[in-house]
C-alpha cells in the first residue's frame, strides 16, 4: 500500500518472477521425463546416462551466466586495456589472451575456462583479468582446439608435443616454489576417493597446529 521503492518492487519482481510456473519450467535440472528404458550403466538408461554428460542438463540457466561473463570481459577491457594475442600452437585457436601487469618479474596466473571441449572462448573470461592485474599478477586466459574441430578426436592435443615440452619447462621452473610447500600430495595413478583422501590425511593435521588460520583450524578439528 504506496511503496514505491525501486529496490522493494524488483525484489518483489523477482520473487514473483522465480514463483512463476514459466520460469519454473525454463529452470529444470537433470533428464528430460521420459519412460525409463533398458538399463545401460549404473542403474541410469540411455537418455540418463546421456544426460549425466550433458552440462546443459544440470546448468539450466548457463546461457544467461556466459553472457554475464561476456558483458563483464568487455567492461574490464574497456579499463585495462585489450590482451596481448599470442600464439603457442599451429592452429587457430591455439592462442593466449595476455593480460600484463606493471609489476615487474611477476607471477602468471593461467586460466583454462570450461566448456566440455565444446564451447567456450578465451575473450569471454576476461573478467578475473583486472583483480589479477591490480595486485601485481599476470593474467593469461587461452584458447584451445576443440572436440568437434578435432573431428570428435581429443588425440591431437594430447599429442601436440610443443605444448607438452613448454609444459616440462614451466614445471621445472616451478620447482624452487615447489620446494618452499609445507607438504607434498602425489595423487598420480589413485581414484578420486583415494586423492581425496590423501589430502585430508596431510592437510589436517597442518590446519590443527597452525595458528594463524584460526577458521581453517576449526574446520578441521
Amino acid at each position: 500500500a504506496g511503496l514505491q521503492d525501486p529496490a522493494l518492487l524488483g525484489v518483489g519482481g523477482a520473487a514473483a518472477l522465480a514463483a512463476s510456473p514459466a520460469f519454473a519450467n525454463e529452470c529444470l535440472v537433470g533428464p528430460p521425463a521420459h519412460t525409463k528404458g533398458p538399463i545401460v550403466f549404473g542403474g541410469l538408461d540411455q537418455i540418463e546416462l546421456d544426460a549425466a554428460y550433458d552440462q546443459a542438463f544440470y546448468s539450466p540457466l548457463r546461457m544467461d551466466i556466459i553472457k554475464r561473463y561476456a558483458w563483464q570481459s568487455e567492461e574490464v577491457r574497456r579499463r585495462v586495456g585489450n590482451p596481448q594475442r599470442v600464439a603457442y600452437g599451429p592452429s587457430e585457436p591455439e592462442k593466449l589472451d595476455i593480460y600484463r601487469t606493471k609489476t615487474a618479474n611477476a607471477p602468471i596466473f593461467v586460466f583454462i575456462h570450461g566448456g566440455a571441449w565444446l564451447g567456450g572462448s578465451a575473450k569471454n573470461y576476461a573478467f578475473p583479468a583486472e583483480m589479477f592485474v591490480k595486485a601485481g599478477v599476470n593474467y593469461v586466459a587461452l584458447d584451445f582446439v576443440a572436440v568437434k574441430q578435432a573431428g570428435g578426436d581429443l588425440r591431437p592435443m594430447a599429442d601436440d608435443r610443443s605444448a607438452m615440452a613448454e609444459l616440462r619447462n614451466i614445471l621445472v621452473s616451478r620447482e624452487p616454489l615447489y620446494a618452499r610447500a609445507s607438504a607434498v600430495v602425489d595423487t598420480a595413478g589413485l581414484t578420486v576417493e583415494d586423492a581425496a583422501t590423501r589430502l585430508v590425511d596431510t592437510v589436517t593435521p597442518m590446519l590443527r597446529n597452525d595458528a594463524h588460520m584460526p577458521g581453517l583450524s576449526h574446520a578441521a578439528s
